[in-house]
């Protein structure tokens, strides 16, 4: 099986949203496995839309900056600094509760990290990209997470495919 690496910016428009739903359903339904980061936006809203393609548990991966937990709290923080909306940081704890409810094989994480903070960040990107065989990016803007992840692969060498808005 081979794994789309779907990554992007924490908030969508309705075109990112019909472009998001589009991409992911047609390489779930090519038999992709998707691998995220539980990102708010972009992340949350391409694992929904993989989950109502129909695609098995077992071929989804989040890798997160830190547990679930810690990383909920991490999200909360966030919305009310303005770094993200919380309704979409609400929505995204909901999906990683829900995953972790459900099975033990889909959310990863390092267990070590005491702060999630950009190093944590940058770490869980590398991760989406080392087992990823394709990237897409849904990029609003300038993100820098976004950004990063395109450029890490291309130095990867897999195929890269860029939706800028």
């Amino acid at each position: 099986m081979k794994w789309l690496a779907v990554v992007g910016s924490r908030y969508v428009t309705p075109e990112m949203r019909r472009d998001i739903k589009r991409y992911v359903t047609q390489k779930v339904a090519d038999g992709y496995g998707i691998v995220s980061g539980g990102g708010t936006g972009t992340d949350t809203y391409a694992v929904r839309m993989a989950l109502e393609a129909g695609i098995d548990i077992s071929r989804v991966k989040l890798f997160l900056p830190g547990s679930v937990e810690k990383y909920s709290d991490e999200l909360r923080r966030r919305a009310l600094e303005g770094k993200c909306k919380s309704d979409d940081a609400e929505e995204t704890i909901r999906q990683l509760h829900s995953l972790a409810s459900n099975t033990l094989d889909t959310l990863f994480y390092s267990g070590d990290i005491e702060t999630i903070d950009a190093r944590a960040f940058h770490a869980r990107n590398r991760r989406i990209v080392s087992c990823a065989d394709e990237l897409v990016a849904f990029r609003l803007g300038q993100s820098r997470g976004t950004t990063y992840s395109i450029e890490r692969a291309r130095q990867k060498g897999i195929s890269v495919r860029v939706f800028e808005y």
